[in-house]
């Protein structure tokens, strides 16, 4: 996982898929290459934009909320239309929920002024 500002995520952005706007997760998922048998992927989040809650909130919501977006399209996740958008949102929703009841720390001092 990486942490970025817009500028990086925007450039990213344009590289993998030829749009230079900024965005709130790029997830990367690579093939193993023999005779490696593992998986490897990156996750890129945007904490100028978790910054920035667009939906309110807090920041440290927002990055927990973005991690689990990331994972979600790691797994298969598609949000190309707002049914599927809609869905992701409820499934990710409930996996932070999880996480809160399981005692999982989801606070990560965003709300301090951007350095």
């Amino acid at each position: 996982m990486l942490l970025v500002r817009d500028r990086e995520i925007a450039q990213a952005h344009a590289r993998c898929f030829g749009d230079a706007q900024p965005t709130d997760v790029i997830t990367q998922a690579y093939r193993p290459i023999p005779p490696e048998r593992s998986w490897r992927a990156d996750i890129l989040i945007n904490l100028d934009r978790a910054r920035r809650p667009p939906r309110g909130g807090s920041p440290d919501r927002e990055l927990a909320l973005y991690l689990a977006h990331g994972f979600d399209h790691l797994m298969g996740g598609r949000d190309g239309t707002a049914t599927a958008r809609a869905r992701m949102l409820r499934r990710e929703r409930r996996w932070l929920a999880a996480a809160r009841r399981e005692g999982v720390p989801l606070e990560f001092g965003l709300g301090e002024t951007p350095s």
